[in-house]
């Protein structure tokens, strides 16, 4: 499928939920790199959990297209970036 940014919600230490324009197979294992904005630090600090994730459940979304994608992490590690956002 190559690289594809989405956004993820229900965000746990196990596993996360995204939604995707195309769908995945459940069993297939994936590599994702997940950012998490800081706002509220002074240099707006961003987390970056890259890990291996095995797809759990896929579902369409019904009326909106696209589809649900639940995945289970099996492991990562955690990086801290500094980024600089426009205003």
């Amino acid at each position: 499928m190559g690289t594809v940014e989405t956004n993820t919600e229900n965000l746990s230490s196990r596993g996360f939920y995204c939604f995707l324009e195309t769908p995945l197979v459940p069993g297939e294992v994936i590599t994702c790199d997940i950012a998490i904005p800081n706002y509220n630090t002074p240099n707006r600090e961003v987390s970056s959990i890259v890990c291996q994730a095995e797809v759990i459940r896929v579902e369409a979304l019904g009326t909106v297209p696209g589809f649900g994608v639940a995945c289970r992490i099996l492991d990562f590690t955690l990086d801290r970036q500094t980024f600089s956002f426009a205003d």
